[in-house]
């Protein structure tokens, strides 16, 4: 009678007699050991908690896993010092007023610069200058003035003289470009750093990126495109500190009017403004998460304890699934799989965004 019982239930016998079969349970096939040291270690287990090990390990070393991205190589324009700044802020404010805006013309005007400086260190930005008028511009060029806590304008660039324009039909003058006598570069400026010698395309200024020229042993190089960003020394003196201005103002070699005809205007296209802060000297700390052997030790603890916790507890947690559910959850990241795109799209984006606004410190 018990043998009876337990062939109806195997077997899925009905009530009345009929039978019905039961489809066997999918179950996941056995994995294939490995004997180490008279242990044996599952390959599939061992596959996966080293992926996530990886993943962990790269998560906590975010910043050094963003200086292996390649990025374009900067070149620095130094802003010299005037040793005897006569341009003040009030100037320049008064001058604003008086030539700002040209009809039809219009350009939006981008500083990527880092927020707070210490003095004895670098001050370093970069300009980027979109085209938005109705009537674009042909030649543009445009001014930097850096103004320090005093009110002072104690750099410039392109270098400017002792005062700003006063007559009302004159303007910053335009850049002083050149053309190679056999066309190996046009209407590039041409500027001198440490003693070498660059020609920059306008269009690499004005895009705050792109390639330039170079000279090595007398030849004359084209560059991989590159950031261009600005630089200053701020000296190590106390008055120093405090909120730092950064004037920007964009020209057109010439304005024209809806009809081509010559537009008769002194006039800047547009302008931009923007502060930063230096600071004292920081005193030296040390940060234990950046310091070598805090690293190390982080990364190892890490790695160890997400290899056993993938390799015990999460592997079983996935093998315990019945086939069928994976099934479920697979249809249902192919149903989001545009999200979970977007997703890891925004992640690159933000480690990149990251990376790019290191290299700018």
């Amino acid at each position: 009678m018990k043998n009876f019982y337990l062939n109806n239930a195997e077997t899925g016998l009905n009530h009345n007699g009929g039978s019905q079969i039961r489809p066997k349970k999918k179950t996941w096939p056995v994995a294939k050991t490995l004997s180490v040291g008279g242990y044996k270690i599952q390959k599939r287990r061992v596959f996966f908690s080293l992926i996530i090990t990886l993943l962990i390990a790269l998560l906590v070393n975010m910043d050094a896993v963003v200086t292996l991205i390649p990025q374009r190589p900067p070149l620095y324009l130094s802003l010299i010092e005037y040793q005897y700044p006569s341009i003040t802020q009030s100037e320049i404010e008064n001058f604003i007023k008086q030539r700002q805006y040209v009809p039809n013309y219009d350009a939006s005007i981008y500083v990527l610069i880092s927020e707070k400086v210490e003095i004895g260190s670098y001050i370093q930005f970069r300009i980027n200058v979109v085209d938005n008028g109705i009537l674009k511009l042909q030649k543009p060029y445009y001014y930097i003035f850096l103004v320090n806590p005093s009110g002072l304008v104690i750099s410039s660039f392109p270098a400017w003289g002792m005062s700003l324009p006063t007559y009302l039909s004159y303007k910053f003058s335009p850049w002083n470009t050149e053309d190679h006598t056999k066309d190996f570069y046009k209407d590039c400026l041409r500027i001198e750093i440490d003693d070498n010698c660059y020609y920059i395309p306008r269009k690499t200024l004005i895009d705050g990126h792109g390639k330039y020229v170079y000279v090595s042993g007398g030849y004359l190089y084209w560059s991989t495109p590159s950031d261009i960003l600005f630089r200053y020394k701020i000296r190590d003196d106390p008055s120093l500190i405090g909120r730092w201005r950064i004037y920007v103002f964009v020209y057109d070699e010439e304005y024209f009017d809806r009809s081509r005809q010559v537009l008769d205007s002194a006039n800047f296209v547009n302008y931009m403004v923007d502060e930063f802060s230096v600071t004292s000297k920081s005193p030296p700390t040390m940060d234990f998460f950046y310091n070598v052997y805090w690293r190390s030790f982080i990364t190892i603890s890490a790695s160890v304890l997400s290899f056993i916790g993938s390799y015990r507890l999460i592997y079983d947690l996935i093998v315990k699934l019945p086939r069928e559910k994976l099934k479920i959850i697979w249809e249902k990241i192919k149903k989001h799989s545009l999200c979970i795109i977007i997703i890891i799209i925004l992640f690159v984006f933000i480690v990149l965004l990251y990376g790019t606004y290191s290299s700018a410190r």
